[in-house]
C-alpha cells in the first residue's frame, strides 16, 4: 500500500522566510519572495527523494481555534506573521494546486490537528504515514505507522519510535507529558514554572505520565513537590493545549490527496511571474505519477552551450582575437590548491559570450597542452590590456595566480563576489554555485562531481575538466551581466567601480609583498607569557586550594558555582556559563574570577598568535602574507584572515609586544598613518551638531570637550575620570551602548548611568535627532546607506520582536557611521597607491587595520611619505569637519603606532 505523506505546510514556509531574512529573495519591482523559493526548493527535494502518490499539503486555520477560545493567551506570544510574508502564502497555495498536490485546511483547528487525523484514517487502513515537519508537537503521533520527516540542513531524517527517544529523551507517546512539564514557548503554553527539560525527562522515565508523577509526589525533593503542587493546573491544562487531535470529521478521503499530473505551463508561469527562473526551469515533463518523479531537479539545459578545449595556439588566438573585439573577458584559473602565492597553474579558461568559453590546459593527463610560455605570450596582450572588462568570481585569487605566472593582469575589473556582495551584504555566502542558482536559476558543476577526494585537478580527463572549467568563466560572465543591471538599479554603481574594483589589485599587491616577523622576539615573550600563565594558575590554585584544568569549563563551574558559592548569572546547556562577560561580572565578587580572565587573555594571546604566527611565515618569501576579505563585513570594513591582524589588542601591552615582532625589511621603517577619532567625526559631519562640530573645527580634545559639557567644568578643569566618561559615552553612542552595558563599563549604577546618557542627548542634541531621523528613514526604506552609496539591508527593523526591532536600530545607526569610515579610508588606499606609483616610490602600503594604514619606506623616502600620507589622507573627502591623521615611525610595528 502507498504510503500516505502529510506536509505542515506553514512549518516549511516560515522556515523559508527566515532562513533568507538576512537577503531576502525579491522580484525585480521589490516584492519579497523568500518563502515561495524556499518552500518549493524543500518540496522539489522532497519530491525527488520519496516521489510521494498520496501527499497533503496541510494548512493552518483561516479562523480562531479552539485552543485560542480555551486558553486566550495560547500562542500570544508569537511574533506577528511579517507583512512582507502574507502575500505569498496564497501564491504558494496557487503553485500547489498547479503542481497537483492537495491542500487541506479546517477551519477551527490546526494543522496538526488535521495531520492527526489524517494520520489516524491511514493507520485505520494499515496504510504507512510520514509526517513532514520538525515541530516537536508532531512527535506524539508517532507509532510503528507514523513516522516524522525532518529537513536537516541538506538531508532528511526519518523518526520512529526509537529516534523520538533519542532526540528528546521521553517515549512519542510521552510527548504531551513532557510538554504538560516543560511547556512550550512558541504555542505560549506555559507548562509547570520551574521544571526543565532534564528534570521532567527524569520524572517520565521514572513514573511514566503525568499522572504518575502527580500520584508519587511524596517521593519528591520539596522543593520540587511545591513546584508540581503549585502547577498543577496549568500542568494539565498544558498538556490538553498539546495534545493533537485526531477524531475531526473531514470532509475527504485519503484517495482525496493522490497527486494530480502537473500543469506545467501554468506552473511555470506563476513561477516566472515572481522572477523565480530556477525554480520555473525545474518543473519537469509530464510522466505519470509515481512512475517517475514529476519534477526533475537537476537544474536547467545545458543545451546551446558550446565549450572548447583548447591545444593548438591558432585556436587561442582566435579566443583572444574575439575578446579584444568583444572588449570583455571572463577568466578563470585552476590550480593544484587554494593558496595563490604557493599553488601551480593547472589551467586557464576564458568566455567572451553567453555559452561560449574554453579551457586552456597547462597539465592533463590524456592531451599535451600548449607550452606555458605560447599561452603566456598569447595571454598577455589580453590580459594586461586596460580596454577589456577581465570578469571573474573571486577575481583576486585569480590576479595573484597568474601575476605569480608571469602575466600581470590590469582593469578594469568586473568581481562578481564582490558585486553579489554589495547588493546582499548581510548574505554572508557569495560562492559560484549559490549566485548561479540564485540569479541565473543554473545549477553548476561542482568540484567534487570532477575531481576525487585527495586528488589534485591536473588528474582529471581533459574532456570533464574543459566542461568544469568552461562552465565557471561562462557563469561568470553571465553573472556579470546580471548583478551589473542590479547594481545600477540600486545606486551601488559608484561604491563598486570607483572603490571596490579599484581597491582589488591594491589589495593583492598588499598580500603579495606580505610583511616581516622577528620570529626570536616573538619567541621570548612566548617564554614570558609561559612563565607568566603558569605564575596565574599557581595564584588561581592557591586561592581555590587545590589543583584543577583552568581551561576546562565544567571544572570552572564546579569551582565558581559550587565551591566558591557565586551566583550563576546565564546559563548554557551545558550548565552556568563561563563566558568572559560573566567572568567580568563575578571579578568584583571573587578574586579566581579576575585571575581566569587574565589567564584566559594570555592563554588566548599565545595560542592565537604567539605560537601561530612563525608557522604561517612564506618559506619562499620569509615574509608573512594576511588575506584581505572585501566581503567579509557587512558595513564595508575589510576583514583579515590567515593570520587575522585586525584583532591584535591595540590598548595592552601584550598587544604592543607582539607588533613589535612585526619588522621591515632591513634598513627600512615603518610608517602608520591612523585616522583620529574617525567615527566621531562622521557622527558630527552626519549630525551637524554645532557643539560636536565646534569642538573637531578648532582642533579640541572632543573628550575633554564632552566632559566639559556634561560636568559643567571649564575643560582645563575635567578630571582623568571624567573624561574617561566622556570617551565611554561618545563612542558607545554610535554603537546604541544602553545604560545597562555603560553601568557595567563604567562600574557605576544604572541610575548614574542613565543620567549621564541623558545629559549627553541634552548637550548633544543634534546626535539624537540624527539617530531618530536615520532609524525613521531605515523604517521607510528598509536599509540605511554610507555616505557614499554603500547600502545595508535592515530586514528586522520592523519587527515587533523588541529584541529584534533594537538590534536593527543599532546597526541602522551604526553602518553610516562605520561603513562611511570603511568608504573614507578606501579611497584613500586608491589615492596614495595611484600617487606613490605616479611618483615612482619604492614605499610599499602593506596593511589596512580599521583606520590604520601601515607602510614600509626605505629611509631616503621617509620625509615625502610623511608629507604624501597626511596630504592625501586627510584631503580625500571633504567633510563639514576637518579629518585629521596621527603619523608614527619605528622600526617595527608597536614603536611606529
Amino acid at each position: 500500500m502507498k504510503p500516505l505523506f502529510l506536509i505542515d505546510a506553514y512549518g516549511l514556509i516560515y522556515r523559508a522566510y527566515f532562513a533568507l531574512i538576512r537577503a531576502p529573495m525579491r522580484t525585480k519591482d521589490g516584492r519579497n519572495t523568500s518563502a515561495i523559493y524556499g518552500f518549493f526548493r524543500m518540496l522539489f527535494r522532497f519530491v525527488k527523494e520519496y516521489d510521494p502518490v498520496y501527499c497533503g499539503v496541510v494548512l493552518d486555520s483561516l479562523t480562531p481555534t479552539f485552543r485560542e477560545k480555551t486558553f486566550e493567551a495560547y500562542k500570544a506570544t508569537r511574533q506577528k506573521t511579517p507583512e512582507d510574508l502574507h502575500p505569498q502564502i496564497p501564491v504558494i497555495e496557487e503553485i500547489l494546486e498547479a503542481l497537483g498536490f492537495a491542500t487541506v485546511r479546517m477551519n477551527g483547528f490546526e494543522a496538526d490537528d488535521v495531520m492527526g487525523t489524517l494520520a489516524a484514517m491511514a493507520q485505520a487502513e494499515g496504510r504507512p504515514c510520514f509526517v513532514v515537519s520538525g515541530d516537536k508537537d508532531l512527535a506524539q503521533l508517532v507509532t510503528k505507522g507514523v513516522r516524522i520527516v525532518r529537513m536537516d540542513k541538506d538531508d532528511f531524517v526519518i523518526l520512529d519510535e526509537e529516534g523520538v527517544k533519542e532526540k528528546w529523551g521521553v517515549r512519542a507517546d510521552q510527548i504531551v507529558d513532557f510538554l504538560a512539564l516543560v511547556g512550550d514557548a512558541s504555542d505560549n503554553i506555559p507548562g509547570v514554572e520551574g521544571i526543565g527539560e532534564k528534570t521532567a525527562r527524569r520524572l517520565l522515565a521514572e513514573y511514566g505520565s503525568l499522572e504518575g508523577v502527580y500520584a508519587h509526589l511524596d517521593e519528591l525533593s520539596p522543593s520540587l513537590r511545591k513546584k508540581l503542587e503549585g502547577g498543577r493546573e496549568r500542568a494539565f491544562l498544558s498538556r490538553d493545549l498539546a495534545t493533537i487531535r485526531t477524531d475531526l470529521e473531514l470532509s475527504l478521503t485519503i484517495e482525496d490527496l493522490r497527486r494530480r499530473e502537473p500543469e506545467v505551463q501554468r506552473a511555470r508561469e506563476l513561477f516566472l511571474a515572481y522572477d523565480i527562473r530556477s525554480l520555473a526551469q525545474e518543473v519537469g515533463g509530464s510522466p505519470a505519477v509515481g512512475e517517475k518523479p514529476t519534477l526533475e531537479v537537476e537544474g536547467p539545459s545545458r543545451a546551446g552551450v558550446s565549450y572548447e578545449v583548447v591545444t593548438d595556439r591558432a585556436s587561442l588566438a582566435r579566443w583572444v582575437d574575439k575578446a579584444l573585439e568583444r572588449g570583455v573577458v571572463a577568466v578563470d584559473t585552476e590550480t593544484d590548491g587554494l593558496d595563490p602565492l604557493t599553488c601551480r597553474l593547472v589551467g586557464v579558461s576564458l568566455a567572451v559570450d553567453e555559452g561560449r568559453a574554453c579551457y586552456v590546459p597547462l597539465a592533463a593527463p590524456d592531451v599535451r597542452p600548449l607550452p606555458a610560455d605560447v599561452v603566456r605570450e598569447v595571454l598577455t596582450p589580453l590580459l594586461a590590456s586596460q580596454k577589456v572588462s577581465k570578469v571573474g568570481q573571486n577575481l583576486k585569487f585569480d590576479y595573484h595566480v597568474l601575476r605569480r605566472w608571469g602575466v600581470r593582469p590590469e582593469g578594469p575589473f568586473f568581481d562578481t563576489m564582490v558585486a553579489a556582495w554589495l547588493l546582499e551584504s548581510d548574505a554572508g555566502r557569495y560562492n559560484l554555485d549559490r549566485l548561479a542558482e540564485k540569479y541565473l536559476g543554473w545549477r553548476t558543476i561542482h568540484y567534487k562531481d570532477v575531481v576525487e577526494k585527495g586528488a589534485s585537478f591536473e588528474t582529471v580527463p581533459v574532456a570533464e575538466a574543459g566542461v568544469y572549467a568552461a562552465e565557471d568563466a561562462d557563469i561568470a560572465l553571465r553573472l556579470s551581466r546580471v548583478l551589473k543591471e542590479r547594481l545600477e538599479a540600486g545606486d551601488l554603481g559608484r561604491v563598486f567601480y570607483e572603490m571596490e574594483m579599484p581597491l582589488l589589485s591594491i589589495l593583492a599587491r598588499m598580500e603579495e609583498w606580505g610583511i616581516g616577523l622577528d620570529g626570536e622576539a616573538l619567541s621570548a615573550f612566548g617564554r614570558e607569557l609561559d612563565e607568566r600563565i603558569s605564575n596565574i594558575e599557581n595564584e588561581i590554585f592557591d586561592l581555590v586550594g587545590h589543583e584543577f584544568n583552568v581551561g576546562s569549563t565544567k571544572q570552572l563551574q564546579e569551582v565558581l558555582f559550587v565551591e566558591r558559592g557565586l551566583p550563576p548569572v546565564k546559563k548554557t546547556k551545558t550548565g552556568f556559563s563561563t563566558d568572559t562577560s560573566v567572568l567580568e561580572e563575578l571579578a568584583a565578587q571573587d578574586p579566581v574570577a579576575a585571575k581566569v580572565l587574565e589567564y584566559r587573555s594570555l592563554t588566548k594571546l599565545k595560542n592565537t598568535y604567539v605560537d601561530v604566527l612563525p608557522g604561517l611565515v612564506n618559506p619562499e618569501t620569509g615574509r608573512l602574507h594576511t588575506w584581505f576579505s572585501q566581503v567579509g563585513t557587512a558595513t564595508g570594513r575589510l576583514s583579515s584572515k590567515d593570520p587575522n591582524l585586525q584583532n591584535i589588542p591595540i590598548k595592552t601591552e601584550e598587544g604592543r609586544r607582539i607588533r613589535e615582532a612585526f619588522v621591515p625589511q632591513r634598513g627600512w621603517w615603518f610608517l602608520s598613518a591612523d585616522y583620529s577619532q574617525i567615527e566621531l567625526v562622521i557622527l558630527a559631519h552626519l549630525s551637524g551638531d554645532p557643539a560636536l562640530c565646534r569642538a573637531f573645527r578648532e582642533g579640541e580634545d572632543v573628550h575633554r570637550a564632552t566632559g566639559s559639557l556634561l560636568f559643567g567644568v571649564p575643560p582645563e578643569t575635567v578630571t582623568p575620570e571624567q573624561r574617561r566618561i566622556a570617551k565611554t559615552i561618545n563612542f558607545g553612542v554610535i554603537y546604541g551602548m544602553s545604560a545597562f552595558r555603560l553601568s557595567r563599563e563604567l562600574g557605576i549604577p544604572r541610575k548614574e548611568a542613565e543620567r549621564f546618557i541623558n545629559a549627553y542627548f541634552t548637550t548633544y542634541a543634534g546626535v539624537r535627532a540624527f539617530i531618530e531621523r536615520t532609524i525613521a528613514e531605515a523604517e521607510e526604506k528598509g536599509y540605511v546607506t554610507t555616505l557614499f552609496g554603500r547600502k545595508r539591508p535592515l530586514p528586522y527593523i520592523t519587527s515587533r520582536n523588541k529584541t529584534q526591532k533594537t538590534g536593527a536600530e543599532r546597526i541602522a545607526v551604526n553602518t553610516p557611521i562605520q561603513g562611511s569610515g570603511a568608504d573614507i579610508i578606501k579611497l584613500a588606499m586608491i589615492d596614495l597607491d595611484a600617487q606613490m606609483r605616479r611618483m615612482g616610490l619604492a614605499s610599499r602600503m602593506i596593511l589596512q587595520v580599521h583606520d590604520e594604514l601601515i607602510f614600509e619606506v626605505p629611509p631616503e623616502e621617509l620625509e615625502v611619505m610623511k608629507r604624501l600620507v597626511r596630504e592625501r589622507m586627510e584631503g580625500v573627502v571633504r567633510l563639514s569637519v576637518p579629518l585629521r591623521v596621527e603619523i608614527g615611525v619605528g622600526r617595527n610595528w608597536g614603536e611606529a603606532h
